[in-house]
């Protein structure tokens, strides 16, 4: 092993103490399911890298291969970065920003704000907040949560005229199956 690897093992050894500072605060706090951990661990926890331990930290081992080290260091680097989802402060200010935005409605437990937080990172939850004010429609699954799909369309073409449109008058059967599987996910 050259001295440039060895430069280069060291600062990964030291970014993966810190990433595991802020696991174990974070999993103190809020247990394993933030969405920060559950992407963290979606790349490193896997066959090929398993690069976490049964206790949840980030490990690095002596025979690992190129691979594995770039992994975990991209892995780390990008979890340390973003800031909002890896310190204990960060999560706190989604989590009350997610309450404050639809608190005036429904009350919400810091696990469901945990869960609207990661629904915003979905391409679906993207879709249709391009339509409705996602405060609005997060007060719309709580509120039918259980109620036929029928009922759903209903609440969701009352709030929004272009969906409606774009179904009705253009036809468009993608619009349509967007809104089933959002309904299939969050509502029933």
């Amino acid at each position: 092993m050259t001295s440039e690897e060895k430069k280069d093992i060291t600062e990964l050894k030291k970014q993966v103490s810190i990433a595991n500072q802020r696991i174990r605060r974070i999993q103190k706090k809020y247990g394993e399911g933030t969405w920060g951990l559950k992407k963290l661990y979606a790349s490193l926890d896997n066959d090929l890298i398993s690069g976490i331990t049964k206790g949840g930290a980030i490990s690095i081992r002596k025979e690992m291969t190129d691979l594995q080290i770039k992994a975990i260091r991209k892995a780390t680097n990008v979890f340390l970065k973003n800031k909002s989802t890896s310190t204990l402060r960060g999560i706190r200010k989604n989590i009350t920003k997610i309450k404050k935005g639809i608190k005036e409605k429904i009350d919400v437990t810091d696990e469901e704000a945990e869960v609207i937080y990661e629904a915003f990172g979905e391409d679906l939850i993207k879709w249709i907040t391009n339509y409705i004010d996602p405060s609005a429609f997060w007060v719309l699954v709580q509120e039918i949560q259980g109620r036929s799909y029928s009922v759903f369309e209903k609440e969701i073409f009352s709030i929004s005229r272009d969906l409606d449109y774009l179904i009705e008058v253009m036809n468009d059967l993608d619009v349509k199956e967007k809104l089933q599987e959002i309904y299939r996910r969050y509502v029933q």
